[in-house]
């Protein structure tokens, strides 16, 4: 889901790095623990006397460095995917071919997701779209705004006329221009005709 809430995916080399150390540190640092548990070694000691445990707690130390390593290269994806964000843009809204009707809106996705609402037929109806290779009217990825300016406009309307004054900060955030609150203020409220 990272691509579709930041608009960029996430460095491949560094991910598939992250993955390894995180599966076979896991496995290094707790497989040992369960052997040492069957071998009669309780969860919490301050020291231990029996010298056969020691190289099952150096495998799972090891395991510990080897998680550590999966932490680093999580870490240094991300900032190697935010300082190289161009070169990893999304610019299809679907990286991965998914299935589902997230992957068909533009990443990051629109404030209004889809200018009009898609009609579901089926149980994976956005793939089997793709899969036909049809078009799909009744979800343009335009960007047309004339749909969410007429919703802004309307909540905007009913923030400043008072019916929720609590979002009166946050409209004037939305918009940013001065001199729109007297215009919208003068307006009649939608509120009341809804």
């Amino acid at each position: 889901m990272f691509p579709k809430a930041f608009g960029f995916t996430l460095d491949e080399r560094w991910g598939k790095a992250s993955f390894w150390c995180w599966l076979v540190g896991f496995y290094l640092a707790f497989m040992p623990l369960y052997v040492l548990g069957l071998m009669g070694m309780t969860r919490r000691m301050q020291h231990y006397d029996v010298l056969s445990w020691q190289p099952w707690l150096l495998l799972a130390a090891v395991g510990a460095v080897v998680i550590l390593a999966g932490i680093v290269c999580t870490i240094v994806q991300l900032v190697v995917s935010i300082r190289d964000r161009a070169q990893h843009r999304d610019v299809t809204g679907d990286p991965w071919s998914g299935r589902t009707l997230e992957w068909s809106t533009a990443s990051p996705p629109p404030a209004w997701n889809f200018a009009v609402l898609p009609r579901v037929a089926e149980r994976d109806t956005y793939w089997n779209r793709k899969q036909r290779a049809h078009a799909t009217p009744d979800q343009p990825r335009s960007t047309s705004q004339s749909k969410p300016e007429e919703q802004r406009d309307r909540i905007r309307q009913c923030v400043l006329c008072g019916r929720h004054w609590l979002l009166t900060d946050l409209a004037h955030l939305v918009d940013g221009r001065s001199g729109s609150v007297g215009r919208v203020r003068d307006t009649p409220c939608v509120c009341v005709s809804r």
